[in-house]
């Protein structure tokens, strides 16, 4: 909920509302955007743009009750722009980016839902790993270590990690 009182402070027109929006959800929403665009210039570059963005439209952002949800749909979506206008892509992606952006509210709704759910079940799902397990798929997938990486740092060798990984997605697919 400190994300809403936040927002709330932005809307009002203080400045440190914006500053702790951004000491919450900038790290997060970098590596987001590296995730998407793989360019930390461009990503870094973005995020500054973005908060000018939220602070000079704050008047218009109203009453939001997910300020996470909201942060993150609309910088993917201003990342996505930036892309375009960088890479000039042809107009037949253009249109398909613009219709993949055009949803509904019910639409955001449905999407937020549906991955509150699975992410709900990948949790249940990662409690049913050994700690061994847990602890590789965290470093792969979330920290995105590679197999190398993850065996110094377990000090494991490599094929003990692609066979914890082997293990665990097994589980995974088992319980989800």
């Amino acid at each position: 909920m400190e994300g809403v009182n936040c927002l709330t402070l932005l809307v009002d027109g203080k400045r440190d509302g914006l500053g702790c929006l951004y000491k919450l959800f900038a790290k997060d929403l970098f590596k987001y955007g590296l995730s998407i665009c793989g360019n930390s210039n461009e990503v870094s570059e973005c995020i500054h743009d973005f908060f000018v963005f939220l602070w000079e439209n704050r008047a218009k952002l109203g009453n939001i009750a997910n300020p996470k949800a909201y942060l993150f749909l609309s910088f993917k979506r201003k990342l996505i722009k930036q892309i375009e206008k960088q890479k000039n892509i042809d107009d037949l992606d253009i249109k398909y980016e613009q219709q993949f952006f055009e949803t509904s509210v019910e639409e955001e709704l449905i999407i937020e839902e549906s991955e509150k759910e699975y992410l709900n079940k990948l949790a249940v799902a990662l409690k049913t790993l050994s700690d061994r397990e847990r602890e590789v798929v965290h470093l792969k997938y979330f920290e995105k270590y590679s197999n190398e990486e993850i065996s110094k740092h377990l000090d494991i060798n490599n094929q003990s990690v692609r066979n914890l990984l082997y293990r665990a997605i097994q589980n995974l697919r088992k319980n989800l």
